[in-house]
């Protein structure tokens, strides 16, 4: 879990390696069709204001944009091919996958579909911010245009303003949308 705390509105500046005591207290009201209220620590008693039972909590460097790692994935890919309004078109129906060790703002991913190294097709998904894990909420769609046959290859970037954030890969998709290689 990260958190993050405003030491400046504190008057106080923590370094790396201090350990503070630290307990964590979740406080569920009752629903109409249950018992009672529930509450949750870390803390194995109802003491929960004994410092001595606390959790012990080392505080750690922020990350710098040189530490923040990404990794991106594809975790379904679906290939037809599909009467459109322009003609017959290779259909793409994406869904792909961020996970990074911290936040980011104003990101930009975008997916771009290459057919024997010419690109063919591009799609761009703007988020305020990336939480640390994105996957979309339905399939991301692309309309190649035309039909293809032979394999494609699809990068997937996610570059954030700041520089907090610029990672990307490329996968291999065989002519029934498995997954060849890139992940």
């Amino acid at each position: 879990m990260e958190v993050r705390v405003p030491f400046g509105v504190l008057e106080m500046t923590p370094e790396a390696g201090a350990t503070w005591r630290i307990n964590l207290v979740r406080h569920r009201a009752a629903k109409t069709d249950s018992p009672g209220a529930e509450d949750s620590s870390i803390i194995a008693s109802s003491e929960n204001a004994n410092v001595a039972q606390f959790a012990a909590m080392t505080l750690v460097a922020a990350p710098t944009a040189r530490e923040t790692a990404a990794r991106i994935r594809l975790t379904d890919v679906r290939r037809s091919e599909e009467t459109v309004e322009h003609g017959f078109a290779t259909i793409l129906r994406l869904r792909p996958a961020i996970e990074t060790n911290r936040a980011s703002r104003d990101v930009t991913v975008r997916m771009v579909a290459r057919a024997e190294g010419e690109t063919i097709a591009q799609l761009e998904r703007h988020l305020r911010r990336l939480p640390g894990l994105w996957a979309p909420a339905g399939e991301m769609q692309m309309d190649l245009g035309r039909a293809f046959e032979g394999d494609l290859q699809i990068t997937v970037s996610a570059v954030a303003g700041g520089g907090s954030l610029n990672a990307s890969a490329t996968f291999a998709v065989d002519e029934q949308g498995r997954i060849l290689a890139g992940q």
